[in-house]
């Protein structure tokens, strides 16, 4: 302990002496360690931590599969889930939910919407997570008319009831109408399935009345003891094949057995780890800058320490001295790095999604400063131990000759070259994957993308069967509520969609082309995206009409039945000819639907309908996004009742000055209905760029850091050398060289290293690019132009580093080197 001590206050003292070392040390290690402190607390947030579930590694969701249609994730319906629950013994318990967003209403206050789940009885002890008050559901609450009971969040206990206990059991809420007796409060920041969440309501449904076709239920269970994760797919296989040879209906050929962690960041996991391989690369260069700054220091202190060797000091003393300076700087970066990562961490959360898992929550904890210190302590011994080793191992007669001066022997300048040739190849590396989003990032930008996102209000509406029963009803309300709003000021048009562009709500239906050859299989029926439309919708959002005729006035119930198909859907369902007048239907072959399906259809069949028109695809998935096979229907002639609606309004002006008027419109009509979700196309599609925008600035700052620490390197390695060549370049000259000769001379020498780090940076990228590709659009992961562009970037940027110290070796005074010699 005493010689620990003994080293600390001479490090403390040797980097006093040295504040400009000090200062560039403690900066370079600060800009790197806060940057991989601030995305490893992203990183971890969404991916690494713990489910907040007792024993959560046994927790797994349980789906099927579909590997005709490339499906690896459908939900079950629910035969389907009672069939996986009651026949894989390795699943202790298997719950069942389903997302519901049911209207609240109070007589002191507005109409709310709220996130809500349908859940099994079992999920709370699936989980392993109970009520805090009150109990959970019964079994038997899992039936028609026995399922008017509630458990809420605990943050909605508090805001909605006061947080009172002896509300459990007399409490009500009104949801869609009807009267739930509140029966108990979930533990605070408990929100399975989602974070949003609020209410727990028991899944009664008759399963005999669904059927097998029905994919609605998620499933989430937890592994018996000592069972394991193949044990439970190859039970649940078992299942799904008997279930598929059973029952045509089904349409499952697998099923598919996953931990609950994995699904955590899952459709972001890729980008989070890139990023943080991004920022440990831009370290590794600012660490390879202070090993080069350690050897160019050890070199001036050369004397020094060949007369501690003389004095009998053993090389492993001085090495621990060397390595004790070098844990102190990285102990006081990271410092300065967990407040760098602080103020970083703000900029992530405002590029970073909304929905991205535990964003809101991540920051400079306990377990993200372990991590930072553990990497403070690693990158010490990264850049301290070979620069140690290399001063360590002093020519004593040579460094006493030569009075102080520091002497560079081929071992420390092979070390320096090299390390010089890896922030190069580092630096292209970043370059080259940033260069390559930001490509990708401009041509999400250009895409048509098929409608009109300026302008344009949306807002959800689901319309309950309390007091709406029959589809009419709710008909009649839409078409009121409309008229009313094209009445509003500034309004150019108004309608009613089943799913937005860019929304969350999508309905997959099967489509069946009358004529066409009828294929045997369910795998085999090509799968549409269906939206119904009421009034105005598609001019609201701007869609184009490409050949044929919108839908009229004469479009309703009733009349013969009609669809428009976008361009997509018209290409891969009327291959070959035009689909104008084509006839269709929602559903699978009759000889394939299940019977209870055709049992609830008029006269035993799907109804037929007429193609009279074809829309220009749009991409309303996202820019980046496959456009799918799309199919619209009039609200008014669909099987469907379309409660939940999404409004679509185009105004003059900004969107948000309307929005007061649909509010009072629909006060007006029922007040018992509220808006949800209300925000704009164009929000949409910024949120939908999200992830991109995030990936390509994160890795275009970093790259750009990474080339800023490199340049800073060449510089220094090559400033250096000049330095220690002094004597040779005044011989040189003495001897009749000029002064461009020896420029050229130092730029050769500078270049050779430049080009090697850009030959080994360039097979680097190619590595990267193959990981980038699924996060590429528009532009390959071999995009020449993009390699090119980053060669020309730091090749140029790199000569400029090296023509100041090449230009300082012809300013090289012959009389004076010889004379110094």
């Amino acid at each position: 302990m005493d010689a620990l001590l003994q080293d600390l206050r001479y490090a403390v003292r040797t980097l006093r002496r040295s504040p400009g070392f000090a200062l560039a040390a403690l900066l370079s290690l600060a800009l790197g360690l806060g940057a991989n402190t601030a995305i490893f607390s992203a990183v971890d947030a969404a991916l690494l931590r713990p489910l907040p579930y007792p024993e959560d590694s046994r927790l797994v969701s349980v789906s099927s599969t579909m590997k005709a249609r490339g499906l690896d994730s459908i939900p079950l319906s629910l035969p389907d889930y009672h069939s996986y629950r009651d026949g894989a013994p390795s699943l202790a318990g298997l719950a069942a939910w389903a997302g519901a967003s049911p209207n609240l209403t109070a007589p002191d206050a507005a109409p709310e919407q709220l996130e809500a789940a349908v859940t099994t009885a079992n999920l709370p002890q699936v989980l392993g997570v109970g009520p805090r008050l009150g109990r959970a559901f019964s079994p038997e609450e899992e039936t028609p008319g026995k399922d008017h009971v509630v458990l809420v969040s605990d943050a909605f206990f508090r805001r909605r009831l006061g947080g009172r206990a002896d509300a459990l059991g007399r409490a009500s809420l009104q949801l869609d109408g009807e009267s739930f007796t509140v029966v108990g409060v979930m533990p605070p920041g408990f929100d399975y399935p989602s974070k949003d969440t609020q209410l727990w309501l028991p899944l009664s449904l008759d399963a005999a009345s669904l059927g097998r076709a029905n994919h609605f239920i998620r499933a989430v269970g937890r592994l018996a003891p000592g069972a394991s994760l193949e044990r439970a797919q190859a039970e649940l296989d078992g299942v799904a094949a008997r279930l598929a040879r059973d029952f045509k209906e089904s349409a499952l050929t697998g099923a598919s057995v996953r931990p609950l962690r994995s699904l955590r960041g899952e459709d972001v996991r890729t980008e989070l780890w890139v990023l943080l391989g991004a920022v440990g690369c831009v370290l590794l260069i600012a660490c390879a800058n202070l090993a080069n700054l350690l050897l160019a220091r050890g070199a001036a202190r050369s004397r020094e320490l060949a007369v501690r060797a003389a004095l009998g000091a053993p090389r492993s003393r001085v090495v621990r001295q060397l390595l004790t300076e070098s844990a102190l700087l990285s102990l006081a970066g990271a410092v300065l790095g967990a407040l760098v990562a602080t103020w970083a961490l703000d900029g992530v959360r405002a590029l970073a999604p909304a929905d991205l898992p535990g964003i809101a929550e991540a920051s400079v904890d306990g377990r993200v400063l372990l991590f930072t210190f553990a990497l403070a302590l690693t990158t010490a011994l990264l850049f301290g131990l070979a620069p140690a080793l290399a001063v360590s191992r002093p020519q004593l007669s040579e460094t006493l000759k030569a009075g102080g001066r520091g002497l560079a022997g081929g071992g420390r300048h092979r070390l320096r070259s090299g390390l010089v040739v890896a922030e190069v190849a580092l630096a292209i590396v970043l370059l080259s994957g940033a260069g390559l989003l930001l490509r990708s990032f401009h041509a999400l930008h250009r895409v048509d993308l098929g409608f009109v996102p300026a302008h344009v209000l949306t807002a959800d509406i689901v319309v309950p069967e309390g007091g709406y029963k029959e589809p009419a009803q709710v008909q009649a309300f839409r078409q009121q509520l409309l008229q009313r709003l094209s009445g509003l000021p500034g309004v150019q048009a108004v309608g009613a969609l089943s799913g937005a562009p860019l929304s969350t709500h999508n309905n997959l239906r099967l489509c069946t082309v009358e004529g066409a050859s009828l294929p045997t299989d369910l795998s085999q029926v090509p799968a549409v995206m269906y939206r119904g439309v009421e009034g105005g919708a598609l001019e609201a959002v701007g869609m184009q009409l490409v050949r044929g005729r919108p839908f009229g006035a004469g479009d309703v119930a009733g009349a013969p039945g009609v669809v428009l198909l976008n361009e997509t859907a018209a290409r891969r369902l009327f291959p070959g000819r035009d689909a104008v007048g084509g006839r269709l239907w929602l559903g699978p072959p009759e000889s394939l639907a299940p019977p209870d399906v055709l049992a609830r259809l008029p006269g035993g069949r799907f109804p037929r309908l007429t193609v009279v028109g074809v829309l220009k695809d749009a991409h309303t998935q996202g820019p980046g996004e496959e456009v799918p096979l799309e199919v619209y229907v009039p609200m008014a002639q669909a099987l469907d009742a379309f409660r939940a609606m999404t409004l679509t309004v185009r105004t003059q002006g900004e969107p948000g000055a309307a929005l007061a008027g649909v509010r009072g419109a629909l006060a007006e009509l029922d007040p018992s209905l509220p808006l949800a979700s209300v925000t704009t196309l164009e929000a949409s599609l910024d949120e939908s760029l999200a992830p991109a925008r995030l990936q390509t600035f994160l890795l275009g700052g970093f790259s750009l850091l990474a080339l800023a620490l490199a340049l800073v390197g060449i510089y220094g390695v090559m400033a250096y050398a000049v330095s220690q060549r002094t004597q040779e370049f005044g011989v040189r000259m003495a001897l009749g060289a000029d002064g461009a000769s020896v420029r050229r001379m130092v730029l050769r020498e500078g270049a050779r290293l430049v080009g090697l780090g850009l030959l080994l940076g360039l097979a680097g990228s190619l590595a990267l690019a193959r990981v980038l590709q699924g996060l590429l659009f528009g532009v390959g992961a071999g995009d020449p132009l993009t390699y090119a562009a980053v060669v020309v970037v730091l090749g140029g940027a790199a000569l400029v580093a090296l023509d100041a110290p090449a230009r300082r070796a012809t300013r090289v005074d012959p009389m004076e080197s010889l004379r110094a010699d």
